[in-house]
């Protein structure tokens, strides 16, 4: 009787043995930062109800991300801009997700809430420095332009000034573009354009945003190409989309995430 329980164990122990280990799948992402702190967090959260999966969320910015996608150390990288040519070449493919506007921040003493988008351009171009220039008060404008290697910064300087040089006299922003915010809430005559996620995720009362030639961006606005200062939203991963990280895809795509994207960002229609 004592061998036939043993045998008994040691089926039991076998048939464990044989049984596939289910592992719960980790989604790693890195690159843009918009996207790390404004939609990444609640998207996760949302995507892995009633599914085994953990993520893994780091910033970096776009091209660093791109970067690390084409080493194979993460799985789904996020971007402020289309691929590059390059980049696509290399084995990247991307989904577009949504649209990510740029608006011009001040403090909220500042009476200006307009400009024209050749006013801004002057302002950073250094062509117009001081705000009763534009209709405000005899104030020197400080401007903050995002820190070098930002998609931001990049944004800036190709949406407003079609990639020609800064203001000499524009400040670069420290660490990261949202400390613009900070910095102009303490600074009445100061200026920053950044994202409309970046805002979303930093509220501040002391700061205000500007419309640019009387127009706010809104999906209608952005779609009709009357908001020009935006930018893309995209995910990308090495080769196609497989397993969880193309159904994370498809629920960003989807009502529910674009419920998430539309709270910081713009969901395409």
């Amino acid at each position: 009787m004592k061998q036939f329980w043993l045998y008994i164990i040691l089926l039991n122990n076998l048939f464990f043995l044989n049984q596939p280990v289910i592992a719960t799948e980790t989604i790693h992402y890195g690159g843009a930062t918009t996207l790390q702190k404004s939609y990444m967090p609640k998207a996760s959260k949302a995507f892995k109800q009633g599914k085994d999966v953990k993520f893994r969320i780091q910033g970096g910015n776009t091209t660093p991300g791109m970067i690390l996608l084409l080493k194979n150390r993460l799985d789904l990288g996020g971007g402020g801009r289309f691929l590059s040519e390059a980049e696509k070449r290399q084995g990247l493919v991307e989904i577009q997700v949504g649209w990510d506007a740029l608006i011009p921040i001040v403090n909220t003493n500042n009476p200006i809430t307009d400009l024209t988008f050749d006013q801004l351009k002057g302002i950073f171009k250094g062509d117009i420095t001081n705000w009763k220039e534009v209709g405000g008060n005899d104030k020197t404008i400080s401007l903050y332009i995002a820190p070098r290697k930002s998609g931001i910064r990049k944004a800036q300087q190709k949406l407003i000034l079609a990639n020609k040089p800064f203001s000499k006299k524009a400040f670069e922003t420290p660490r990261v573009p949202s400390n613009a915010i900070k910095i102009i809430a303490n600074k009445t005559g100061g200026i920053g354009v950044i994202s409309k996620g970046l805002i979303a995720s930093n509220p501040n009362n002391s700061v205000k945003t500007l419309t640019v030639n009387g127009v706010t961006p809104t999906p209608q606005t952005i779609q009709n190409k009357q908001y020009k200062l935006v930018k893309p939203l995209i995910l990308a991963t090495k080769g196609e989309a497989q397993g969880l990280v193309k159904d994370f895809i498809d629920f960003t795509l989807s009502e529910a995430g674009k419920e998430i994207m539309n709270e910081s960002f713009f969901a395409l229609e």
